[in-house]
C-alpha cells in the first residue's frame, strides 16, 4: 500500500505512512511512500519519526529512494503498537 504526502513547496514534502500501510518484506516491515508531484530527482534529505501508542522504539529509515518517492524501512519485524511514520523529504543545500 502506498502513502501519499503533501507538498507545502517545491522543496519540501511530508506526510504519514499509517501502520496499515506496511508489510514484511525480506524479514523487515516497509512502506512505500510515493509523492504527489515528484522531486527533479532523488537527492533530497527524508527524516521519519515512528508514533507508537507503547514504548515500543523503532528507528525507520528511508530506502530505495526515487523523484517520485521511498521506502520506509521500519528495521524490525513487528510493528506491534506502532500507529503511523511521520516523515519529511527536502531538497538539500537549501
Amino acid at each position: 500500500m502506498a502513502t501519499t504526502g503533501s507538498s507545502f513547496n517545491r522543496k519540501t514534502k511530508s506526510g504519514n505512512a499509517p501502520a496499515a500501510s506496511f508489510s514484511l518484506t525480506g524479514g523487515r516491515q516497509k512502506a512505500a511512500v510515493t509523492f504527489v508531484k515528484a522531486f527533479p530527482d532523488a537527492t533530497y534529505i527524508v527524516t521519519c519519526q515512528a508514533i507508537t501508542g507503547t514504548n515500543k522504539n523503532y528507528l525507520p529509515k528511508p530506502e530505495s529512494k526515487t523523484a517520485s518517492g521511498f521506502t520506509i524501512n521500519l528495521n524490525s519485524a513487528a510493528i506491534s503498537g506502532l500507529v503511523e511514520v511521520s516523515w519529511q523529504a527536502e531538497v538539500s543545500g537549501e
